[in-house]
């Protein structure tokens, strides 16, 4: 493996829901911007109901503790996390194995006195509480009321403990007995003790606010309920999410009480995020499976957008400023008029989204752009990451099929994190080398190398779980990719500088400048050698050199290499289609003049076979050394490409199978066969082939034209011959 992946097997789970992958017995399979895009634009905007709940209020200044948010773990698959902490849990972490066992006593009674009077011995607090627990079990709620009470009254020290849990519990029997400031008082008190601190593993400050709210419903005071059920939501708790849902269910199911408060900001905020959730989030389950999903009841009178855009028409609202999402509702729906009739309602960032969408359906994509760019422009830190990646993948598609590719990478590369294969793509298969090296030289400096620890004496990266596999870090390997690419291009002296650190775990090869060093070497000392062996010895040098360390080297990071996820499975590809209108001239033609030649598996295996060929061409077919070369390009490219080992065998069969004085062929005898197990080419004896088969073609040459090499003798005697003899005379003494 070349590219390596972190031990943690919850990684590539949780980069496979984030990335958009499937995982399969066979690796991952990957859901590329570029794969399907005509998918990708017309797919409906997306923000998330988790994100937007989140962001229907701003959160208090107040510091919560907040428990893990299971459907954001899930989300991100992280499947394999211990449980969620409960009562029994936090006992037995707190209390000494004496004191579980008599807490477990006291709950076991049926009677809050008799379990008040096993916890003898305990800690006041814990035992107050433990009894009091039991008297709410068995509706003794007078009881267990005064029993929470005199938690509270206890010393802050002592109380501390089960402080937060008593406030919690008061604030509900006040709220069963009807006396909402109690209630009130008390909840705010379990808020106001975590912020200060106090013990709170349960976290029920945070989820005080749910009760609190629910109190308030109970009261008919949906607005006052929606702030306190938003705000819980803004710290990140599932239940209040889920509460805010049902409560957007039922104001759609009442609409004359809803018609009254729909003028409130906050009202329209959730109704939108609620309606876009219902058709957005459906749709993109459905499709993922490739079914061709059955919108009809998005269309209906009784679904969520039809009942609030009625309640918007009824409600006389000139104004809404959630028309965009309404309009992203719409357009995900099917129901293209709605869409556009929404989206011409206002101007921000999702009108002009859903606006540029629908240009796309017209096939107009010099308005789309401008829908796009104006949508890009009004973003706003309010809108999720899912938004802003899908937005900014969009638009980069766009740019990419007008020919404006250089945008459309810088686009790609700021979502990298994400949409590694994407920005690859066209770092790789688009931009021009040049192009790619400005961008780099001004954009993207060598990052410092990740943490890491030494794992059966290698060197293996920290887990991040920030991280979203392939993209393990970007920086780092965009200068890689280009590195890689130059080498491809001959230009090995400018790709030094742009390898991986030789420190950075994340990477297999920490000699990859050496290696690119020495092959540029042996590829300079087989065009300057002075004899055959000479220059076939540097060849194989080089060969050797691209066969094991190839994918370092010169590797690409997609088809037809996969560097990315080290050569250990297929995929992804972006294949261009002849009819795709989304593909530009531009890319057409630099996709294909950035091919390997060949374009298969592992194409430095292919370099190394040409390489090993070449040296096979510079000595003596009848040696040893020519029989090997082949022998070994045959063994490098067998599983790639069957017929060109073939043609090297039979290159081999006719001009240089050896016979090993048995009647067979060297290597095809027991311990040695062609393309699977090669001896290691001995140039010493071809190079002394080579001096014999020269010497002996120049006596054979001399043999053939004797009577001219005489008359070329007598010739030279005749023309030198005079001037000879005067120099001998003018020399004679005397």
């Amino acid at each position: 493996m070349r590219l390596r992946l972190p031990l943690s097997p919850r990684l590539l789970l949780a980069s496979s829901a984030l990335l958009g992958l499937v995982v399969y017995a066979c690796g991952p399979e990957f859901n590329l911007l570029l794969s399907d895009r005509r998918f990708t634009l017309q797919a409906p905007p997306s923000s998330g109901f988790r994100h937007d709940a989140q962001r229907l209020v701003p959160k208090p200044a107040l510091k919560l503790p907040v428990g893990r948010d299971l459907e954001k773990e899930w989300e991100q698959g992280l499947y394999d996390l211990p449980p969620l902490p409960d009562r029994e849990s936090i006992d037995k972490q707190t209390l000494s194995a004496s004191q579980f066992k008599q807490v477990q006593a006291m709950r076991a009674e049926r009677n809050g006195e008799r379990a008040y009077a096993l916890g003898q011995g305990l800690p006041e607090a814990i035992r107050l509480y433990t009894a009091a627990a039991v008297d709410y079990r068995e509706h003794d709620f007078d009881t267990a009321l005064q029993r929470f009470t005199a938690i509270s009254q206890l010393p802050e020290a002592e109380q501390r403990s089960r402080g937060i849990w008593a406030y919690y519990m008061l604030g509900k029997l006040y709220s069963l007995n009807g006396d909402a400031p109690q209630a009130h008082a008390a909840f705010a008190r379990s808020r106001e003790r975590a912020a200060q601190g106090w013990p709170d593993p349960l976290f029920l400050a945070v989820a005080s606010y749910g009760e609190e709210a629910r109190l308030l419903l109970d009261q008919g005071k949906l607005e006052a309920a929606l702030t306190l059920y938003a705000t819980q939501a803004s710290y990140g708790d599932a239940s209040g999410r889920s509460s805010l849902k049902q409560l957007a269910r039922t104001l759609l199911q009442q609409p004359q009480d809803t018609r009254l408060i729909l003028h409130n900001p906050l009202v329209q905020r959730l109704l939108a995020a609620y309606v876009l959730d219902h058709a957005g989030n459906r749709l993109q389950w459905e499709t993922t499976f490739g079914d061709k999903p059955d919108l009809s009841d998005l269309r209906t009178q009784d679904s969520p957008l039809r009942q609030l855009t009625l309640l918007v028409q009824s409600a006389g609202l000139a104004d809404f400023p959630e028309s965009g999402r309404l309009a992203a509702a719409a357009y995900g729906g099917g129901d293209y008029a709605l869409a556009q009739t929404w989206a011409e309602r206002g101007k921000g960032a999702w009108n002009h989204w859903v606006l540029a969408k629908l240009a796309l359906r017209e096939s107009n994509q010099r308005r789309a752009a401008q829908h796009y760019a104006a949508a890009l422009r009004l973003l706003t830190s309010a809108d999720s990451d899912r938004t802003r990646l899908q937005l900014q993948g969009e638009a980069a598609l766009l740019h990419l099929s007008r020919d404006e590719t250089l945008k459309a990478f810088q686009l790609l590369y700021q979502q990298a994190d994400q949409h590694w294969m994407d920005a690859a793509y066209l770092a790789e298969r688009v931009l021009t080398v040049e192009e790619l090296k400005a961008f780099v030289d001004r954009k993207v400096p060598q990052p410092p190398s990740p943490a890491y620890r030494m794992v059966d004496g290698q060197k293996q990266p920290e887990y991040n779980p920030a991280m979203r596999w392939p993209a393990t870090q970007p920086a780092a390997q965009l200068r890689d990719l280009l590195a890689r690419r130059l080498v491809r291009h001959g230009r090995y002296t400018e790709a030094l500088p742009y390898f991986h650190a030789a420190d950075n775990a994340w990477f297999a090869d920490p000699q990859v400048r050496e290696h690119v060093e020495a092959y540029a070497s042996a590829l300079a000392d087989s065009r300057s050698a002075w004899t055959r062996a000479g220059r076939a010895e540097a060849l194989y040098r080089a060969a050797r050199l691209a066969r094991d360390h190839g994918m370092e080297m010169m590797g690409y990071e997609m088809a037809p290499d996969y560097f990315s996820n080290g050569g250990q499975y297929d995929g992804p590809e972006v294949t261009l289609e002849s009819n795709d209108a989304f593909v530009g001239n531009i890319e057409r033609r630099i996709h294909w003049r950035e091919s390997a030649p060949p374009e298969l598996r592992f194409h430095y295996r292919h370099t190394a076979a040409r390489l090993a060929e070449q040296a096979a061409d510079a000595i003596p077919s009848h040696t040893q050394a020519y029989a090997t070369l082949l022998c070994k390009a045959g063994a490098w490219v067998q599983r790639s490409d069957p017929d060109q080992s073939r043609t090297y065998y039979l290159r081999y069969l006719q001009h240089g199978a050896l016979l090993d004085g048995k009647g067979g062929m060297l290597l095809d005898s027991e311990n040695i066969r062609f393309g699977t197990h090669c001896p290691e080419p001995d140039f010493d004896a071809a190079a002394q082939a080579a001096r014999a088969e020269y010497l002996q073609s120049a006596g054979q040459w001399a043999a053939q034209n004797r009577v001219s090499l005489a008359g070329l003798g007598l010739l030279l005697m005749l023309l030198t011959g005079p001037a000879l003899w005067r120099r001998w005379r003018t020399r004679r003494p005397g």
